[in-house]
């Protein structure tokens, strides 16, 4: 089969469960070394967030209540320019983001957290998107400090592998949006304003 669940595994006696480890990376074929193997049945004992790296390239991790294999890749740096309107598709990250404007609607908290909307005259053209970094820091909407967008998203619970390829959504100032989860409070819409922006984001 595929990616494990922890939940799955932890039903399955020690031997079945190195069996299983196993296949993973035979997927890759790749023959793990019983060091690797037990490394990884200790991670999924525990069931915190881990990564721990194969021969060839590979990698497991256990985060999200799953176990995952496969190979390691580079983080991309990006920058990729928002399309503004328009979509803005990027495949380094597995993600899409449409952007549109509309009329400033009654409930400005969105559909969903993929959702929100950005006041039009406090953006600062030209957008951008890129995946997070340990000095980026944003004001989260609804607080009042400024915060490091990394240990925003720890805090959220995402494994350091997940935090490096969060995406951002920049312009000429700083963070407006740490995408699908917050937007700055200091690109909230004013009163008064007519035309907002509406970003909507998906993983492909």
């Amino acid at each position: 089969m595929g990616d494990w669940t922890l939940r799955e595994l932890r039903k399955l006696p020690k031997p079945v469960q190195a069996l299983a480890v196993r296949a993973l990376a035979q997927r890759y074929g790749v023959a793990l070394y019983h060091r690797h193997v037990e490394a990884i049945l200790t991670g999924i004992e525990r069931g915190r967030a881990a990564e721990f790296r194969l021969p060839q390239n590979l990698v497991a991790r256990i985060g999200g209540g799953l176990l995952l294999v496969e190979e390691r890749k580079p983080v991309p740096p990006g920058p990729w320019p928002l399309t503004l309107p328009g979509e803005t598709v990027i495949p380094e990250l597995g993600w899409r983001i449409k952007a549109e404007k509309v009329p400033r609607p009654e409930d400005l908290r969105g559909e969903s957290p993929n959702v929100v909307y950005v006041s039009s005259k406090k953006l600062q053209p030209p957008l951008y998107i890129r995946p997070a970094k340990r000095e980026d820091v944003f004001i989260p909407f609804g607080a009042k400090r400024e915060k490091k967008v990394w240990e925003f998203l720890a805090r959220e619970g995402f494994p350091r592998w997940e935090r490096e390829r969060w995406p951002l959504l920049l312009d000429g100032r700083g963070v407006v949006w740490v995408v699908g989860l917050r937007l700055s409070g200091e690109y909230s819409v004013d009163e008064g304003e007519k035309e907002v922006w509406r970003l909507e984001a998906h993983r492909l």
